[in-house]
């Protein structure tokens, strides 16, 4: 309905699974994306996809990672 094509329709439709199903398992929906889009590249195995899994995940590394930006100092040349 709001998707201006079938594969932006498709990726939305993926997308919202996730932050539901992350949501279902009692996951703060927005931490397990973060935490998904951050590891997929580093899948290489079954196993690995498998830990990916709201059931299975492990969020404890994501507290240090969401600081970093809040911790970095910005640019004053890009002022």
């Amino acid at each position: 309905m709001f998707s201006d094509a079938d594969q932006g329709a498709e990726v939305s439709s993926i997308l919202f699974t996730l932050a539901q199903n992350g949501k279902l398992n009692g996951l703060y929906e927005i931490e397990y994306l973060w935490a998904v889009l951050d590891r997929i590249p580093s899948c290489g195995s079954e196993d690995d996809w498998k830990a990916l899994l709201p059931w299975n995940i492990d969020l404890s590394d994501m507290v240090q990672k969401r600081a970093l930006p809040a911790a970095a100092e910005s640019d004053p040349e890009s002022l």
